[in-house]
């Protein structure tokens, strides 16, 4: 099974990843400071889970990538 991720936490997380790709990565550390330069206001628990499901997200696009090739 996977995981079960908030509405919010989606939803933020595709906006930033539409509005600017560029800024994340596989990452968890440096997409964590990406996140935080932006000034978003986001709890620490939020801004966590945001960053952490837009990791994953990179992740599995390079998987497939990978997988189409």
């Amino acid at each position: 099974m996977g995981k079960a991720v908030p509405k919010n936490v989606k939803s933020r997380a595709n906006i930033l990843l539409e509005e600017r790709p560029e800024l994340f990565s596989e990452n968890f550390e440096k997409n964590k400071e990406s996140i935080k330069s932006l000034e978003l206001p986001l709890t620490k628990k939020i801004r966590n889970r945001v960053t952490g499901f837009i990791t994953r997200t990179k992740k599995q696009e390079k998987k497939l990538l990978e997988k189409k090739q």
